[in-house]
């Protein structure tokens, strides 16, 4: 187990901070932390936790928190249930050999609740290897909480059933309860105290039944005085006819407080032989519960697991303010990027968003550190730093009789003294409250002294000579905060590689400058000076212009990608409405053509009948066939559209044999050639009807589906037509046109079985049989619902067991 999964026994003690860490929101985000844990000892462990883990831990800890963000998006958070503080408990344990019976109730449900997340993240452990690893550490520690939980009734008290001796106890208190009942009351009802009572009630005092009496009668009435009332005009009194009553009742208590007691030993005993175990066991509930509630702040942000860069890099995408966020405030994403031992100069107006960048790095440094997720998008990385340096804001000392200048001064030259390769530095507005020609001069200083070091640095500053120093030296990067010109408002957007203008006149102009003031503050600034803050405003102008053209443009392709998206689900709406209503049409025209067929069978059979010597009927029957079959060819050639399969390959004519089975790609079945081809049409039979199609359309049949194997999912669908395809009154099971849909999704079966239908009824046969297994029952329920409202189908139901059981669905054509 990591050192982080186990906090101390203790509520943790009030830290004194590094400054660093206050500076940046450290103890407002573990605060954020601590209320999305579970457990009150997970809360203290957030509210006092530090970024300080070792890199393994942080390892196991990023990839913990990804797979209880998995659980979550879910919808399958980490289930705590009933968790409290084992440690007062288990100390007191350990001291005095006995619990009580409340203490003992939070115990017990405190394992079961362990126990039950063991098994939910065993369950899992394919998905939440790591999770299910750490789940290792919660002992299932049955015997011990369900004797437990079995010995107190739901209100903590020990149940009548927690052992034989106690239930025969109790049912001895109750009755002596029982006839102390009715032997008071039959002293109410009595003449020798019903004239110096109070009032006509009894009572209890100091657990012994007692009559209100009252005090200038107490000297009538032969009793024990128990108490009096708070006016002191009644006096409690145990007659003398019950105190041997009270007496056996007061032993049969003790008795029944004795047994409780040696039942609570005895749990105290249960639990003191796995001490070891539980408290195992509540150090991994503490840890996950910090773990779970990593991940739902990482939700709440919106974060990213971040890499750890090897080579020292830092890329922060589309990084944003934790603390803002969990705010509520409007955060504006910006991406950090900065090679090991570079150091990133940000400039641009005040307000402006650069301390805002500066903590969030910052934080993020930190929360990664931490073990957490950081508030940047993917693909984002960052270097595992050994120390964090930070220098924020007014830090005047007057303690040590200190300026705001040396209070940062002794601050950065102690940075200065620590930093290396594998340092963060964070300054904000560097040597400032001096003279600011000396003060850029030693900022400068200091900055090389840092980059000397190999350090990586985050500065902000106003001052000139920072800004060109990247111009000169390769070890330091330029970057600035927008500025909206027209609007005469920062934008919050930070732009590596320029740097930017403080804009403190067009602000100062802005807020009411007199023109002439302005003008004459213009007029004071050094040239060289006045023409680069004209140029950084020009170019923030330019860019803050071709930003908001971008940001147009994307979102003129979104509306585009969206409309194209809009009409691409319409047409194929369209096209399958019109898909639906041309099935629909050829159905009808494939019923009318069965009911054709039908009739001329029938009239067939009554034509056998008829003496040799009447042929007009016989040739006006043949000539009927002729029209049906006519009828039946152009069917064929008008039946929508089906796509091959992949497999299917064109055939040349002379590969063609007669009874050779073939494939045609636009009707999407299998065919028999009847005659070799003739002036580039082949006679070919599909299902029971004779038809000529283009050679063209006749490809090589591809291979059959393989036959069913027992509880092998997503099988192919095997289609098993009889070669008698002659109605009969019973028609055997063999003969029955049949199809499987096993393994098939239920889309997938639907379509297989409408194209079926259609087969079935141009073959002029009114049965078919479809196999689809019992599995969960869906797709059996999916076909039998969809057959139900077809207009081809007169019956639905399940087979016989002779026929196949509930796994088959026999179906009646109309």
């Amino acid at each position: 187990m990591p050192g982080a999964a186990q906090p101390p026994h203790d509520p943790p003690q009030a830290e004194a901070l590094d400054p660093a860490l206050v500076n940046l929101g450290w103890p407002e985000l573990r605060q954020n932390l601590a209320r999305l844990c579970t457990t009150r000892r997970g809360g203290e462990a957030a509210a006092a936790l530090l970024p300080s883990l070792a890199r393994a831990e942080v390892d196991e800890l990023l990839e913990l928190v990804s797979e209880a963000r998995t659980l979550l998006a879910a919808g399958e958070p980490l289930p705590f249930g009933n968790t409290y503080d084992l440690a007062p408990a288990l100390a007191r344990l350990q001291k005095e050999g006995a619990l009580d019976g409340p203490t003992l109730v939070h115990l017990g449900q405190t394992l079961q609740s362990g126990a039950h997340l063991s098994r939910f993240v065993r369950a899992r452990a394919a998905e939440v290897p790591s999770l299910a690893r750490v789940g290792r550490g919660l002992h299932d520690l049955h015997p011990v909480y369900s004797a437990i939980l079995d010995a107190f009734d739901a209100g903590g008290a020990v149940a009548d059933h927690a052992s034989p001796e106690l239930k025969r106890l109790r049912r001895r208190v109750a009755e002596l309860h029982q006839q102390l009942g009715r032997r008071m009351r039959a002293l109410l009802e009595s003449p020798l105290w019903t004239r110096w009572l109070q009032d006509h009630y009894y009572t209890q005092r100091e657990d012994r039944y007692v009559l209100p009496v009252r005090t200038d009668s107490a000297g009538m009435v032969e009793g024990i005085v128990h108490g009096a009332s708070a006016s002191g005009a009644t006096l409690f009194i145990e007659p003398r006819e019950v105190i041997e009553h009270n007496n056996q009742l007061k032993v049969a208590e003790l008795e029944v407080a004795r047994e409780e007691l040696q039942i609570l030993l005895g749990l105290a005993t249960l639990v003191g032989e796995h001490l070891e175990a539980i408290a195992e066991t509540e150090k991994t509930l503490v840890y996950l519960d910090l773990v779970a509630a990593r991940a739902r702040l990482a939700e709440r942000l919106e974060a990213a697991r971040p890499a750890i860069s090897a080579d020292g890099s830092l890329l922060l995408r589309d990084l944003r303010h934790p603390l803002m966020l969990l705010a509520g405030s409007k955060v504006i994403p910006n991406t950090l990027e900065l090679a090991a031992g570079r150091t990133l100069i940000v400039t641009g107006p005040n307000a402006g968003g650069k301390s805002v960048c500066l903590k969030a790095l910052g934080l993020s440094a930190l929360m990664l550190k931490a073990g957490m997720h950081v508030p940047a998008a993917e693909g984002s990385s960052l270097p595992f730093y050994s120390q964090l340096f930070c220098q924020l804001g007014d830090d005047q000392s007057l303690s040590a009789n200190l300026s705001t200048f040396s209070a940062q001064l002794t601050r950065v030259l102690s940075f200065v003294a620590r930093a290396s390769a594998d340092t963060l530095v964070l300054l904000d507005e560097i040597a400032t409250g001096t003279d600011p020609g000396e003060g850029e001069a030693l900022a400068q200083a200091l900055l090389e002294s840092l980059a000397s070091r190999a350090t990586q640095a985050l500065v902000t500053t106003h001052y000139e000579r920072l800004k060109a120093l990247p111009l000169a030296d390769p070890r330091f990067v330029n970057a600035s905060v927008g500025f909206d010109l027209e609007r005469m408002a920062p934008t919050y957007r930070l732009h590596l590689g320029t740097p930017g203008s403080s804009f403190a006149l067009p602000v100062a102009q802005r807020l009411g400058l007199p023109e002439a003031v302005l003008t004459r503050a213009r007029s004071l600034l050094d040239p060289d000076a006045n023409r680069l803050s004209a140029l950084l405003a020009e170019l923030a102008g330019q860019r803050e212009s071709l930003h908001q053209q971008t940001e147009s443009l994307a979102r003129e392709t979104a509306e585009l990608q969206a409309e194209r998206v809009r009409l691409e689900r319409q047409r194929r709406e369209a096209e399958e409405r019109a898909r639906r209503e041309v099935d629909q049409a050829h159905l009808k025209a494939h019923q009318e053509l069965v009911r054709a067929r039908r009739d001329l069978e029938r009239v067939r059979a009554q034509l056998r009948q008829v003496p040799p010597e009447q042929p007009a009927a016989a040739q006006q029957l043949k000539s009927l066939d002729q029209q049906v079959s006519a009828a039946a060819q152009t069917l064929l050639r008008h039946e929508p559209a089906r796509v091959a399969p992949p497999q299917s390959e064109p055939v040349r004519s002379e590969a063609l044999t007669v009874g050779q089975r073939v494939f045609l790609p636009r009707l999407g079945e299998r065919a028999e050639i009847l005659e070799l081809p003739r002036r580039g049409k082949v006679a070919v039979r599909v299902g029971g009807l004779r038809s000529l199609v283009d050679l063209a359309d006749v490809h090589l049949a591809p291979p059959p589906a393989p036959g069913p194997k027992p509880l092998t999912p997503r099988r192919p669908a095997g289609l098993v037509v009889a070669e008698t395809l002659r109605p009969e009154a019973s028609t055997p099971l063999a003969d029955i046109p049949s199809l499987d849909v096993r393994g098939m999704r239920v889309d997938e079966a639907l379509a297989a079985v409408d194209r079926f239908v259609d087969d079935v009824l141009l073959a002029g046969r009114d049965q078919l049989r479809l196999l689809h297994g019992q599995g969960s029952g869906a797709l059996r329920a999916a076909l039998r619902t969809h057959l139900g409202t077809s207009d081809a189908v007169e019956e639905v139901r399940a087979g016989t067991r002779q026929e196949g059981g509930d796994g088959v669905t026999l179906v009646r054509l109309r």
